[in-house]
């Protein structure tokens, strides 16, 4: 056999012996990172809503939608079927699950659901979506899945009407969903105890956090944490969490918190300053060398053409190593509402 074709053969089995190493260390992490992207929202000063698509890897923003909605202006986009996923107020005044296909842009939004009142955060993971959702006359949120396929609403502890899901996060990694809980009747109490204190002074009620499986089964808590918690977040290995919460219910100064899913520690990461106030939602990046979130550069209000006044929140992303704060996306004629990393 010539020395051309030995050559060749060794080149062949060193290239398919390159490629095996690239997916078991690092292609996946590799693609996970090449293919993701941030779907957010924002509304300008006149009530508009633009839905918009982040490119991580190219750093590049394209418009998707824009709208005059300002309930719940929330989005997820299913890559595949190239369509979005939004709350909207139906015609009975409730908000419900919509969809429209984006590719025909002048087709009409669907409407899923129709025994929901309200619907407080969702995400997307393969062809179903979870969401923490006020189910008909319940004053509480639970969580909820909407299987895309089967077109099937499924409301967890729906009889439950005291227990409250103030926000929650799913792990692709250990189909396991991490949800903030709290009671109902706990908050309204620690509400008439504030009542009778000068100064006012809500404190927060006794939040669990809570781990579930795919299917709703409660698995275990996590860890109770004594502060006003607004988001939660689960590293793409499923192995930590993130929190933005506040020492008091919605007042005071608002920080972010790692919490370790196995041991349950609670550890301060990043505590807001003069120029990141109101930080919330931290969304852990991809490679988990850092995370996304929401903030205000300044105490400052803004106010829309209605006189309703809001703050001016742009993404921001924080390194774990360097500690440094940069900033993604954001103007000053309005806010972000929301955003949502997906793969």
């Amino acid at each position: 056999m010539s020395d051309f074709v030995m050559n060749k053969r060794y080149i062949i089995l060193l290239s398919i012996a390159f490629l095996v190493v690239l997916i078991l260390y690092g292609g996946y992490t590799l693609f996970k990172r090449n293919t993701s992207f941030i779907v957010f929202t924002f509304t300008d000063l006149n009530q508009v809503t633009y839905y918009y698509k982040y490119d991580l890897k190219n750093q590049q923003t394209e418009q998707l939608l824009e709208s005059n909605i300002t309930t719940a202006p929330r989005a997820v986009l299913h890559k595949q079927k190239n369509e979005m996923y939004f709350p909207y107020r139906s015609s009975d005044g409730s908000v419900q699950l919509f969809k429209k296909d984006l590719n025909q842009r002048n087709s009409e939004k669907t409407q899923l659901t129709n025994s929901l009142y309200a619907i407080n955060n969702f995400l997307l993971a393969d062809s179903k979506i979870f969401m923490n959702v006020v189910n008909g006359n319940h004053r509480n949120l639970q969580l909820a899945t909407y299987d895309i396929e089967k077109k099937r609403l499924n409301v967890w502890d729906s009889n439950d009407t005291d227990k409250n899901i103030r926000d929650f996060d799913y792990s692709k990694t250990t189909n396991k969903v991490y949800a903030v809980v709290y009671s109902n009747k706990e908050l309204y109490d620690k509400i008439l105890q504030a009542r009778s204190t000068n100064p006012y002074v809500l404190s927060p009620p006794t939040y669990t956090i809570v781990e579930y499986d795919s299917n709703g089964n409660k698995l275990r808590d996590i860890c109770k944490i004594n502060k006003g918690i607004d988001r939660i977040s689960v590293s793409n290995q499923g192995d930590t969490l993130l929190i933005s919460a506040t020492e008091q219910e919605v007042v005071g100064k608002s920080a972010i918190y790692k919490i370790d899913i196995d041991k349950g520690s609670l550890t301060p990461v990043l505590v807001e300053d003069k120029n990141h106030m109101f930080l919330t939602e931290p969304r852990f990046s991809p490679d988990k060398e850092g995370f996304y979130f929401l903030a205000s550069p300044s105490n400052k209000t803004l106010k829309d053409k209605e006189g309703v006044e809001g703050r001016n929140r742009m993404l921001y992303y924080f390194n774990f190593n360097s500690k440094k704060i940069t900033k993604v996306w954001g103007k000053e004629n309005g806010t972000i509402n929301h955003f949502m990393i997906q793969y």
